[in-house]
Formats: structure tokens, sequence, C-alpha cells
């Protein structure tokens, strides 16, 4: 039985990096992995917004302006490709991204207004039930009152 060796040759591009990069790749033949960029795209918005245009458009379909709206929901198992070179402005979602201890101070605020205006509704109801209250055992006593007088006569 021969086994056959093959030896991993970088391309030019990793080899013109340096050593390092020369490293980097062939641990990551050695490993087996490679990076796929690869996500999902979810397209909603209101009727007649061009969810429909956006995906010919990233499909490389032409631009039709007499579309129809589209029915309900529409699922589509569409591939499109982007080539990642030619993408200007592209940002990691790492960079830049608010987490929520930037937004706690304000959430909190939120947060304390809601439960200070629940509980001023709640006193604002009881004092309207407390006046309710008492005005219906005023007009009780009354009653009481002009039941006796008429008793005692």
């Amino acid at each position: 039985m021969h086994f056959l060796t093959i030896t991993p040759t970088a391309p030019a591009e990793i080899l013109a990096q340096g050593e390092f990069a020369k490293q980097l790749y062939e641990k990551a033949l050695k490993d087996g992995s490679v990076n796929v960029y690869r996500s999902r795209i979810l397209l909603i918005g209101q009727d007649r917004a061009g969810k429909t245009s956006l995906k010919k458009s990233l499909l490389g379909l032409p631009f039709d302006p007499q579309e129809k709206s589209t029915e309900g929901i529409q699922v589509n198992l569409s591939v499109c490709e982007i080539e990642v070179e030619q993408v200007r402005n592209w940002n990691s979602t790492k960079e830049n991204k608010p987490s929520l201890t930037e937004f706690s101070e304000d959430i909190s605020r939120m947060l304390a207004e809601k439960q200070y205006d629940w509980i001023l509704d709640e006193a604002k109801k009881n004092t309207e039930m407390n006046e309710e209250l008492d005005e219906s055992l005023t007009a009780v006593e009354r009653k009481r009152s002009n039941t006796k007088q008429v008793c005692l006569k």
C-alpha cells in the first residue's frame, strides 16, 4: 500500500503576507476548518415598500416598476452572493455595538416613570372609589335619618 503525501503550498497572496500568515494558513488546512460567511435574510416591512424589488436586486434580477404586491407571506429559498471586497463601508457587528449598560440609565428612568404613573393612577382610582363610597354612605345615612324622623312622628 502506498500513501500519497500532499504538502500544502500556500497561495501567493498568503506567502506575501509573511511567515505568520503562512503558518495560520497551514494550521487552517490541518484543522479542516474554513470561515464561511452565510446569513439568512428576512425582509419585513410596510406593504409596497420594495421588499420584493430588494430581493430581486440581491439576486441580480432586473427591477420591475409594475411589480405586483405580494399577498400574505412569501418564502423563497433563494441564494445570492455578495463579494465582500466590493462592499463599501463594511462594519463588523462587533464594532460600535451598544451594550445594555449604555442604556441602563435611560431604561431605569423609563421604568421609574412608568411605575410612578401607575402609582398615581392607582391612587386616583382609590381616591375616586373612596369618594364614591363616602357619597354612598352619606346617602344611606340621609335615608336612615329621614326614615327615623318619619317613624318618630
